[in-house]
């Protein structure tokens, strides 16, 4: 399975404001006053005084200002602190899939970035977000904060702007019609009544005590929203007069307590008394759901002791009706939702009646049910529409785990639960430290062993891994222990990830294979699918017939199912395997296909996102377009594969075993088209949307739109052959020398070489002379050469070749390999050393690479070898020239906005580069890229 990202969007996330907007104006200029001058700004005032909208209308007003856009992040319905950066990535889109802290990687999403963050609903989680804010100000210069709360966060150079509940009409005044509709209070209260009672009207026989209701309601916008329903049931002067009879003085409330809270409280209360037992039994108890609920989820939690299931529907219709309960659409079904300050009212009325911990339970035992269903269900068609319920139903489903892990005894329900989103959602549809987060909080308690434990522990190390923490997936692994036929083959198919990210192929297929054939016994069809699924890439490089079937098996299990995520991905490694068998035409349809059904299925998904192996497939379509010397196309599609991978904050999404098909691509495709061509089609890649992206790469003659940045400049790209000509170009013919003193063992390499149609052998020698002598007439692209040779060493007929023929590239093969042997090579200028008792496709492997401009050696081993020589560096050419002329303006103390105007590159671009070379130097922040290019001798300071 994998990972997932969402590919830049500009607009930002504002909603619709479905409802009439009283004007603010005095506040609304006044916080747009201090965006202009502070890059903090925090809305003050009490719950239900109006922040939130008010924010969204300054949001709205000053959008045009900010290039990428200007983001809501809701989080009202976040318990949970330590996932306040998680939660502010996952609204930007970011899926994060870095080992870093995730509030580090939201720090360098957005180091380039120009947004607006609008935080709301902060007071709970004033410490998270505080530290958050203070974070991106320092880190991103173009970013700025606009906060709601009902307190200042505590940072400095924050900006503060009151907002108070709205005007009301004079009391001792003798204020005319005219004069009490233009007050902003009485005109929400009209807005309100005429949605309530649609043919009320404003008027000389109600003005009086329209002014009175939102005196008494002090002006308060949620209580007058709270009050104005009543309508329905009363006159105008009866509600008027009702809330005259609540005390107001102030020596009837409590000690402390501004009256405008009390103000607040009596309205609930109001609200409260007019509803009957039923419906105010109902009120309390749906407080327990967070983020809202649909009414089976409510007949399930709330009905019996008091209340009947079949009249939960006419109760909650009431509750609407009175807009204690709202109701919104989701997809076909209805949806409802308590405001978060009417819901505080009715859980703290929850607690007064002492069934909070029973209606907790039964809450927490309704979600556990439902995801059981959904997991049990997920081999079928309906997974996408799984993951939109999933996501929809979070608030409740990290409600139900806090609280598994706060009674004693129940963390194994947390656990099995976390187990289930883990591989249900959050390796879908991220972030990954969220998973991670509930995973070892689970574990954290004494759970026992069997089955989920070990699901747990093996979603653990998947999740890991794909973060890049090898060390905490090991530590998985170790834990894992079988006391079942379940148990042990989940604690397998965990080594086995674990075996599979460190490239230790063999043993991954050991443990893969013996997973997917316990699960296969015991008739567990959802997990043998994974393991099949996990099996495949471990068997492309050593097996490629057996990853070929087992890509079938997994199509045979998917396919009659209308499965569809297993299916997609095996289509993207079948048709992988077509490219590197050079059957170019299968690779494009199968590769479009499983691209195109995944896309299809997505496109409901209200914020598109790209799953992991749906880039893996955009990935080898850039390959097969620069098989077919389609190189603009390629070059577009490695963008959009290195824009997924920004938006998860890692250098790449390449997984190791592919990363050398990569590697050659970029370089063919950069040879063809230049570096400038390159780059400019390559940004135009990173910048296009997720829609835009799908269809170009799915479909043959789509036309990208024109790019959004005017750093992109695709006229400067040379023409070049389309994909779609009558007769697609062959695939470049590999040309290569044999250099050995034994004949059989020469004849040995010819047959094994001249298996794959894109190798061929146009010369063989007995020793350096005739290699020599050879150059001239085969002109070839690569020699493979004997160390040992009659009249010289290998090593030294690199060093002749290196002199005479720079362009070719010389592996040097032997019966045994050292460190100082290894460095004797590079010196000499040969790409690689090779065991003579190396499997035939890790030979072949090893020529494609070499020809493609590859060295086969790790890039900070070889930088290591030759840090004494720079002439010697430069030959293999660690870094491209633009790689080190950013590393250059790096050192100098640019930022990556002046690297992009010094370079006349885009910014976007700049972090392209900048993620090259955290991987070819193995760092992980630009003070460890510059600390390792110093050592290394590659810059100066």
């Amino acid at each position: 399975m994998g990972t997932v990202a969402t590919i830049r969007q500009d607009i930002g996330n504002l909603p619709l404001e479905l409802t009439s907007f009283v004007d603010r104006e005095t506040q609304l200029s006044e916080a747009k006053g201090r965006l202009a001058t502070s890059r903090l700004v925090t809305l003050i005032g009490m719950g239900g005084v109006g922040k939130t909208r008010l924010a969204i209308r300054v949001g709205s007003d000053v959008r045009s200002e900010f290039e990428d856009g200007v983001w809501l992040v809701q989080l009202d319905l976040l318990q949970d602190p330590v996932l306040v950066p998680q939660t502010v990535a996952a609204t930007l889109g970011l899926r994060e899939q870095s080992r870093k802290a995730p509030l580090e990687t939201l720090a360098d999403y957005l180091a380039d970035r120009h947004l607006l963050l609008l935080l709301d609903n902060c007071e709970h989680l004033l410490e998270a977000t505080a530290a958050l804010a203070m974070r991106l100000l320092q880190r991103c210069p173009d970013v700025q904060v606009l906060a709601t709360s009902r307190e200042p966060l505590g940072v400095q150079g924050e900006a503060l702007v009151s907002v108070p509940p709205l005007a009301v009409p004079d009391e001792k005044a003798r204020e005319s019609l005219a004069e009490v509709a233009r007050n902003n209070a009485v005109t929400l209260f009209s807005a309100r009544a005429k949605a309530a009672v649609p043919g009320f009207r404003l008027g000389n026989d109600n003005y009086v005590a329209a002014a009175e209701i939102v005196r008494r309601l002090d002006g308060l916008p949620l209580a007058i929203e709270l009050v104005a329903p009543g309508l329905r049931a009363f006159t105008i002067d009866d509600i008027a007069r009702r809330l005259a009879a609540v005390p107001r003085l102030p020596s009837t409330r409590p000690r402390g307590v501004p009256a405008r809270h009390q103000t607040l409280q009596a309205s609930l209360d109001w609200s409260y008394d007019l509803c009957s037992p039923e419906e105010r039994l109902l009120w309390v108890r749906l407080a327990v759901f967070r983020g809202g609920f649909d009414l089976d989820a409510a007949e399930a939690v709330c009905a019996e002791d008091g209340l009947k299931a079949d009249a939960l529907v006419g109760l909650v219709a009431a509750l609407v009706d009175k807009s204690i309960v709202i109701k919104e659409r989701a997809d076909s079904f209805a949806r409802y939702r308590l405001l978060e300050t009417i819901r505080d009212f009715g859980w703290a009325k929850l607690v007064e009646t002492g069934e909070l911990t029973m209606l907790r339970r039964r809450h927490r035992d309704w979600y556990d049910r439902w995801l059981q269903q959904v997991d049990g269900n997920w081999i079928g068609p309906r997974q996408v529409e799984w993951v939109k319920r999933i996501e929809r139903e979070m608030p409740n489903l990290q409600t139900s785990m806090e609280f598994s892990l706060s009674e004693p005894g129940q963390a194994g329900v947390a656990l099995a639960m976390a187990g289930k989103l883990a591989d249900d959602y959050w390796l879908v549809r991220g972030p990954l430290s969220e998973g991670r987060h509930w995973l070892e909080r689970s574990l954290a308690h004494d759970v026992g062993r069997g089955p989920d434990r070990n699901r747990a522990l093996f979603m653990g190390v998947v999740l890991a891994a794909l973060q890049g923490d090898l060390a905490a997936a090991s530590r998985f692994v170790e834990y894992a222990q079988g006391r079942s036929e379940s148990a042990d083959a989940f604690a397998k198919i965990g080594g086995g990830a674990l075996a599979l990210w460190t490239d230790d192929l063999q043993r991954a297929a050991e443990l893969f294979q013996d997973g997917a054939e316990k699960f296969r016994v015991i008739g567990d069809v959802r997990f043998e699918l994974e393991a099949l699924t996990f099996l495949a890439p471990s068997l492309m490089l050593p097996d490629e017939a057996g990853a070929v079937a087992t890509l079938e098996k997994i199509l045979a299990i998917a396919e009659p199912r209308g499965e569809l995520f297993h299916r997609s991905l095996a289509l993207s490694y079948l048709g992988m395997q077509a490219w590197r068998e050079g059957n170019f035409e299968r690779a494009v349809t199968l590769l479009r296909e499983g691209l195109a059904s995944i896309s299809k299925a997505m496109k409901p998904l209200s914020a598109r996102f790209f799953l992991l192996w749906e880039v893996w497939s955009v990935e080898a379509l850039a390959w097969t377009s620069a098989s077919h010397r389609d190189y603009r196309r390629a070059a577009i599609l490695l963008g959009v594969a290195q824009a997924v991978a920004d938006h998860m904050g890692i250098p790449t999404t390449v997984p190791g075993y592919l990363m050398r098909y990569h590697q050659a691509c970029e370089q063919q495709v950069r040879a063809a088209l230049g570096e400038d061509g390159f780059e400019s089609e390559f940004e135009h890649g990173l910048a296009i949307s997720t829609d835009d992206a799908i269809a170009y790469a799915v479909e043959p003659r789509s036309e990208l739109p024109a790019p959004p940045s005017s750093s992109v400049q695709s006229q400067s790209s040379p023409a070049v052959p389309s994909t779609d000509a009558a007769e697609s170009p062959r695939q470049p013919v590999i040309r290569v020398v044999i250099v050995d003193p034994h004949r059989i063992v020469a004849d040995g390499l010819q047959l094994v070489l001249t298996q794959h149609p894109d190798l061929q052998v146009v010369g063989i020698g007995a020793n350096a002379g005739d290699a020599v002598s050879l150059m001239s007439s085969t002109s070839p692209d690569v020699v493979l050469a004997d160390y040992q040779l009659p009249d010289a060493t290998g090593v030294e007929l690199a060093r002749m070749l290196r002199k005479d023929q720079p362009t070719v590239r010389v592996l040097i093969l032997s019966s045994v390999v050292s460190n100082a042997l290894l460095q004797e090579a590079v010196k000499a200028g040969a790409r690689g050393f090779l065991l003579k008792t190396q499997p035939a496709e890790q030979l072949i492997d090893a020529v494609r690479r070499a020809a493609a401009g590859e060295v086969l050696i790790p890039a900070v081993r070889l930088a290591g070898f030759l840090a004494g020589s720079e002439k010697d560096a430069q030959l293999f050419d660690l870094l491209t020239g633009r790689e080190r002329e950013v590393l250059r303006l790096l050192a100098a103390g640019l930022d990556n906005r002046h690297i992009a105007a010094r370079m006349k590159i885009g910014y976007v671009t700049v972090r392209s580069h900048l993620r090259n070379l955290s991987s070819k130097l193995h760092a992980h922040s630009k003070v460890e890229i510059l600390a390792r290019a110093s050592e290394l001798g590659l810059i100066v300071r």
